[in-house]
């Protein structure tokens, strides 16, 4: 099958959310199963070609854009160990000029809108005819309002097409005209996980878009997404200071462990159990709470490292108390993540939404035993340590400081338990987050989907 996904970002280019890591995975599985794959993104001002190793394709793209003429330059990528060619959109007024993926709404209207006629001149330029059309966000939605008024893109129309979301937000604070039309005549409707997919169908919160998703059916369906373990092996993976497996992990953490804590000029005690923290709060009052959470673990015996962009609201804050508290740093680098995470006995993630699997399971990979706040997709993964032997993390019903504070404390607790904390390392390692899964289930809907259209056109000429 010939399958082009359209989003807002992609990894390693990009590194602004999960969904970076959801289309890098899954374009990269679909791939691997023996399919033509092809990613279209934009071209921010953070990716550099040299780094990235993208070249400047010789021919430009026009079209008409808000009533004027337009040209778009077009770069071309590889996604790392795969076949999967990446086409970057590229325009000095809405992408190279800015650094940062996610602007404000009215900004980011404007040029993903810009983005998605530029992704389709893309594939006219190319002369490229998909099968599939795998639209992933909101932001791509305006693609199927050109494709059904613009007479140059009217050679899509018999094109299938799969819409995939990663938060209930996103739709909500999304719900264009656009939109209605891109999930009512997409084929299939995905979101990350089948236990979000129905909190979605069950939330009066969600009751806008209910009465849309209903009407796909069987079609609206949560995947629970995986990660490329390729990509994120701590056997085989040379970004770590020492490799381990789950096997036979001891030295190995303890050795990615010492040398992290050098790296980042913390207290150069192995003993100490070390955090990372994702804090991903958005409103006051969570960051209110979640300064106080910091503020009073600080004061346990332990160390954390917080990992938040630079243009996070509160990273002018958490820098502010990192100077008070020498047990921790804030890092606003987000390429050292395999080295957190393989240094790290914890991972704290305070971020409620389901995108947050994402971080888990990675962090996971790397024997770092998650905390995280109650979501459809984290209870998917993660089995309290309360409730089963076979427990893999902690889970915390919502962001309260008692509750997050308990849970800390917990983790504590059984870190210093020798006999028990490596049987959880175990299963945190042995979690099953594959992308091939993911891949093989999306493969079934685009199959299931072009099997439709075949139906369709038999009954048609018949």
């Amino acid at each position: 099958m010939n399958i082009v996904f359209i989003a807002p970002e992609c990894y390693p280019y990009t590194l602004a959310s999960a969904l970076s890591y959801f289309v890098y995975g899954l374009s990269k599985g679909v791939e691997k199963e023996g399919n033509n794959v092809k990613v279209i993104i934009p071209r921010y001002g953070s990716i550099d070609p040299a780094h990235y190793l993208i070249e400047r394709l010789p021919t430009e793209c026009k079209f008409n854009y808000e009533g004027k003429q337009t040209t778009a330059v077009t770069y071309k990528g590889i996604l790392p160990d795969s076949l999967v060619s990446v086409f970057l959109i590229d325009n000095q007024n809405y992408f190279s000029n800015s650094k940062t993926v996610y602007l404000n709404s009215n900004e980011d209207c404007k040029r993903f809108n810009y983005f998605c006629n530029g992704s389709l001149s893309v594939l006219n330029s190319l002369k490229v005819k998909p099968d599939i059309i795998h639209f992933i966000h909101p932001y791509t939605a305006s693609c199927v309002q050109l494709i059904n008024e613009s007479f140059e893109y009217r050679k899509y129309q018999d094109t299938k097409f799969v819409f995939s979301f990663l938060s209930g937000e996103h739709l909500l604070n999304n719900l264009t005209e656009s939109l209605r039309d891109l999930i009512v005549s997409a084929s299939f409707v995905t979101t990350l996980s089948q236990s979000h997919a129905e909190e979605i169908l069950s939330d009066s919160k969600y009751a806008l878009i209910k009465e849309l998703l209903l009407g796909k059916k069987d079609n609206f369906q949560g995947i629970l997404c995986g990660i490329d373990n390729f990509t994120y092996n701590s056997e085989t993976d040379s970004e770590i200071t020492q490799n381990f497996s789950k096997a036979y992990f001891s030295i190995g953490k303890r050795k990615c462990k010492e040398s992290l804590l050098r790296g980042l000029d913390l207290f150069d005690d192995v003993s100490l159990p070390l955090f990372a923290l994702l804090p991903n709060v958005n409103s006051k009052l969570e960051g209110d709470i979640l300064i106080e959470i910091l503020t009073k673990c600080l004061n346990f015996n332990l160390q954390i490292v917080t990992l938040c962009e630079k243009e996070y609201y509160l990273n002018s804050k958490l820098t502010e108390i990192s100077k008070q508290f020498g047990n921790l740093k804030i890092v606003n680098d987000f390429s050292m993540k395999k080295r957190i995470f393989s240094g790290s006995d914890f991972l704290v993630c305070l971020d409620r939404s389901d995108p947050s699997i994402i971080p888990l399971q990675i962090a996971m990979k790397y024997g770092a035993v998650p905390i995280a706040l109650q979501s459809s997709a984290a209870g998917e993964i993660i089995i309290d340590n309360s409730t089963d032997n076979n427990s893999n993390g902690f889970l915390i019903e919502k962001l309260n400081k008692d509750l997050v504070l308990t849970a800390i404390q917990r983790a504590i607790k059984l870190y210093k338990d020798r006999e028990k904390w490596p049987s959880i390392v175990k299963n945190v390692m042995g979690l099953d987050s594959s992308i091939t899964s993911c891949a093989k289930k999306y493969i079934d809907l685009y199959e299931t989907a072009l099997k439709d259209k075949i139906k369709l056109s038999t009954t048609v000429e018949g």
